[in-house]
Parts: C-alpha cells; structure tokens; sequence
C-alpha cells in the first residue's frame, strides 16, 4: 500500500517531474539536488510540504509517454508538492539519524 501510494504522489496535487539530458555529467545531477533542495526550502517558507521519490522516475517509459519527455532525457526523480497530512502514518515517521561519528573520519 505505501509504494501504491507512493507511485500515487501520496495524493499530492502537484508532482514535479526532474529531468537531465541523455548526456549529463556525474556533477550534473549534484547541481540537481542542490537545486531540489532549494526548492525543497522554498516551499516550506510559503507552507507547503514536498517528497522527493526516485521510485517513481523507475516508470521513466511511462513518465514519457503521459508528459511528451524526449527519450533523449534522463528522468532522474520526481517530487510530489501540496500540503502535509499530519495524521497519515508515514508523516509521522522519524528514522535514527546517524551520529556524525557514524559517517565522518577526521585526520590530524
């Protein structure tokens, strides 16, 4: 039922749809999340919610063929906008964040 929802847009009623040319440079696509982040931010200050979702850019076919998206362009993720329901199980959902002692090494 989540992945449902999920490929659903969790019922949200706007959905980007983030994609690169076919020919896209490894930094092209940390320049793209740089980017959804900032979007991400926009749209907490004006009081909206977002979800990035990968899963969804694994239908990359069915995304073309719905939006008219040339099969030269590489659908990396899309992100379904609006507004938060606070009561749906999976908004309330807090993972274990790692320790920066988890994922950092310092050298001398």
């Amino acid at each position: 039922a989540h992945f449902r929802d999920n490929l659903r847009f969790y019922g949200a009623p706007t959905a980007l749809v983030c994609h690169l040319p076919g020919n896209a440079v490894p930094g092209t696509f940390l320049e793209l999340g740089f980017f959804l982040q900032n979007v991400m931010l926009g749209l907490v200050a004006r009081g909206l919610s977002s979800c990035p979702q990968f899963s969804v850019a694994g239908y990359a076919e069915v995304l073309r063929a719905q939006l008219a998206i040339p099969s030269d362009r590489l659908v990396v993720c899309t992100m379904a906008v609006g507004y938060a329901d606070e009561t749906a199980p999976v908004n309330r959902f807090v993972p274990r964040r790692a320790g920066l002692e988890e994922y950092v090494q310092w050298r001398d």
